[in-house]
């Protein structure tokens, strides 16, 4: 007798074991007001990393096209500057085709700057990543060209004039 009870508790035990495992399993997996909450939960979180990507997106453009702005002007200064000495009649022929190719270049790298901001603020949340990429290489390009174009004329005038050592 004894040993029937044993008997008859163990499958009872079991069956119960088994009972509590698949409830537990049924009520994770259930279509109640927790799934209904973890949902909600899930698209909060996906909208809250939409704006925090946004946010950086926005902090990076203005950045970006800050750096490229404040380059722009520097460059647009130096061809103002050349406008006002090609106007001097006292200019050899020499001096004017040298300073008309340097305006040339001048134009040229304002030329990438005004296309790169362009793209910078047209980009979209899809293009910003390459978009922002080929504007810090446009700024980084022309921040290493600037700094050898003072470096010439430091070494034409045998001066230091942008004070860098060089």
């Amino acid at each position: 007798v004894k040993l029937n009870i044993m008997k008859n508790l163990k499958k009872h035990t079991t069956a119960l074991a088994l009972v509590a495992v698949v409830g537990c399993a049924l009520a994770a997996c259930g279509t109640g007001p927790s799934e209904e909450r973890m949902d909600q939960k899930v698209d909060n979180k996906i909208e809250e990393m939409n704006d925090d990507m946004q946010r950086n997106m926005d902090k990076s453009r203005a950045e970006l096209t800050e750096n490229l702005r404040e380059l722009g002007e520097k460059i647009k200064g130096h061809i103002a500057e050349m406008d006002e000495k090609l106007a001097d009649t006292k200019l050899s022929a020499q001096e004017r085709v040298e300073l008309e190719k340097k305006r040339l270049e001048y134009k040229a790298q304002h030329a990438r700057i005004e296309a790169s901001t362009s793209k910078v603020g047209m980009a979209t949340k899809e293009t910003w990543n390459d978009v922002e990429r080929e504007g810090l290489e446009v700024k980084n390009d022309l921040s290493t060209w600037w700094d050898r174009q003072k470096d010439n004329v430091d070494e034409k005038t045998d001066a230091d004039h942008d004070m860098d050592g060089h």
